[in-house]
């Protein structure tokens, strides 16, 4: 079962800024990772997702636990498998990452 598998593993998480400051990083991750993501194979799981708090104005970048060593680059701190939210959208990786880490969720 995936859920189990996926017990137990890390995410990353990396405050990028608000809104209109993060932009610049936020497309230097992005693309960064999508190379990477192509030169892996596209493996499924590997993700990063994006939660934006608009009371706060803070971009913040969820590395799935497959991004480890990108996060990890990125000097993302590991932290717990973000809340399934409507605000959480995925912007690199293989779509079927919100089944693969939220399936029972």
């Amino acid at each position: 079962m995936i859920e189990e598998a996926n017990v137990g593993l890390k995410w990353f998480s990396k405050d990028i800024g608000g809104k209109l400051d993060a932009t610049e990083s936020y497309d230097y991750i992005k693309s960064s990772f999508f190379t990477a993501f192509v030169a892996a194979g596209k493996p499924e799981g590997m993700a990063v997702f994006e939660l934006y708090d608009n009371t706060f104005d803070i971009v913040t970048l969820y590395f799935t636990p497959n991004a480890k060593e990108l996060a990890e680059y990125f000097k993302a701190m590991p932290c717990e498998k973000p809340p399934l939210s409507i605000d959480l959208t995925i912007i690199v990786g293989v779509y079927g990452s919100f089944e693969y880490y939220y399936s029972s969720d």
